[in-house]
């Protein structure tokens, strides 16, 4: 399924040129995709048969959205505002092998990018004034990301010792980058007068640039001694390049049903 919206508000004396509204114009557009739901351009999936023993699902999103004069109010007309762009994909993939009608292995990948653009509609001086702004947008902002992820799971045959035990383990590993180069240009604050009471400047354009490993583990069993009483316990190992560390996460619940065929009540 694909979906794009476009929203104009209303645009009295405005005249569009070039993608662009004349100044005095007091109008915002936005087009695009919703960022929060992107839609499948490609989703495919091999069926399990009864003679099958994997299925495999392949999909494929897109985000495009493009927002121009961010930030349009009273206050800041068209020329102060700034213009959004982001675009990105990603590609998802999961097999699911079953060697057996109680176990399985579920392999997924993942591959995405989200990239950002703030543009300014001019060059010329931001200004602060009483009761306006003008110039252009003092901020400009391009940022490039992508994220790669690949996760295994795998289920064990149910153990018979004291009861049934249901063992689950698996491992996800993920690689991030992050770049990027943010830019402020000076701004003036304006008085009554009309002269500039104070100047801020920052400092020169920043170029950034980030990388990040992490990698887990856990390992899970559900223990289920009777018809009323189960319990669920494992342990999860995590860590990351960034802070250098290691995580360890023990977790443990206890699942009871007071009486036959009633309801059930859990700690964790």
């Amino acid at each position: 399924m694909i979906g794009c919206s476009q929203v104009v508000q209303p645009q009295s004396g405005s005249n569009l040129k070039q993608g662009k509204c004349q100044e005095n114009a007091e109008d915002w557009r936005i087009r695009g995709y919703n960022p929060l739901t992107p839609p499948d351009l490609l989703q495919h999936e091999i069926p399990q048969t009864p003679n099958s023993k994997q299925t495999a699902t392949v999909s494929l999103n897109i985000y495009p959205q493009k927002l121009d004069f961010m930030g349009l109010n009273t206050f800041t007309p068209q020329p102060s505002t700034t213009d959004f762009k982001q675009r990105g994909y990603q590609v998802y993939a999961q097999h699911r092998y079953f060697p057996s009608t109680e176990t399985a292995l579920i392999s997924q990948f993942s591959y995405k990018t989200y990239d950002v653009d703030t543009n300014a509609q001019s060059d010329d001086a931001f200004r602060l004034l009483i009761d306006t702004t003008e110039g252009g947008f003092f901020n400009r902002q391009r940022r490039r990301t992508s994220r790669y992820e690949s996760v295994e799971s795998y289920q064990f045959a149910p153990r018979k010792y004291l009861g049934t035990h249901q063992l689950k383990t698996g491992w996800d590993y993920a690689h991030s980058e992050l770049r990027g180069i943010e830019t402020f240009r000076p701004v003036e604050l304006v008085g009554t007068s009309g002269t500039v009471i104070e100047q801020i400047k920052f400092s020169p354009a920043s170029w950034f640039e980030r990388d990040q490993n992490e990698a887990a583990f856990y390992l899970a069993d559900q223990w289920t001694v009777s018809s009323r009483l189960k319990f669920d316990y494992g342990i999860r190992l995590d860590g990351d390049t960034i802070t250098s560390s290691t995580h360890v996460a023990p977790r443990a619940g206890v699942l009871l049903s007071l009486r036959s065929g009633s309801r059930s009540t859990s700690v964790t």
